[in-house]
């Protein structure tokens, strides 16, 4: 197993329940948060084991991907070659009858639209917590908001309140692997700070980076 599916930085594993386990190390493992933890421990057994198979069936697919990155074949949500002059968008939802999470990146605007005819078509219930978010807006270092002075001063938009984080807004929605998937398939390079950069060398290429996009 490559050495970037190790740890996951954003669950302690020890609160993990045993059936959970298995997917440490794994790119499923990933995308593991606590908020899965905590669905999973309040399901009933029947529906821990259908949400377990939906996970497994994950972590192949994302596995499948993995390997798709290994050998330089690059495939967008259509398995499409990837166009950067195209804007893709992450699309992500719960889908309530087959208990799991639905995570689709790099979908063009037109694979959105036909997507969601496909979940207008469903009953209403099926799906919840449904989001569309622009690839270029995940790529973003995420921003921490720190109160240095005081909450009122923070509330009235005083800059110093607001610091980016060393991690991207995809790594901290949905954790290390979409990330390391968008910047292999792109061949953008993450602005999450990297582990050979010190933190001076990152925050000028964030700010280059920053300046690129605003051009």
């Amino acid at each position: 197993m490559s050495k970037l599916f190790e740890e996951n930085p954003i669950i302690d594993w020890d609160s993990v329940p045993e059936e959970l386990q298995h997917f440490k190390g794994s790119p499923t493992g990933m995308s593991i948060d606590q908020g899965i933890v905590d669905w999973y421990v309040s399901l009933d057994p029947i529906r821990q084991e259908k949400l377990l198979a939906e996970l497994n069936k994950s972590n192949q697919n994302l596995a499948m991907i993995n390997r798709d990155e290994a050998e330089g074949i690059k495939r967008t949500w259509n398995k499409e070659a990837y166009d950067p002059l195209k804007d893709y968008y992450f699309m992500d939802y719960k889908d309530n009858e087959e208990f799991r999470w639905v995570r689709n990146s790099l979908m063009t605007w037109e694979d959105v639209v036909d997507y969601m005819s496909y979940l207008g078509s469903e009953p209403e219930g099926r799906f919840s917590d449904l989001r569309i978010q622009p690839e270029k807006l995940l790529s973003r270092p995420h921003d921490n908001i720190e109160f240095k002075d005081s909450l009122v001063k923070s509330l009235v938009g005083d800059d110093d309140g607001v610091t980016p984080s060393e991690i991207t807004e995809r790594t901290y929605q949905f954790g290390l692997f979409y990330d390391l998937h968008h910047q292999g398939i792109t061949g953008i390079p993450s602005l999450g700070k990297q582990s050979s950069e010190s933190k001076g060398e990152w925050l000028i290429r964030v700010k280059k980076a920053q300046e690129e996009e605003k051009e």
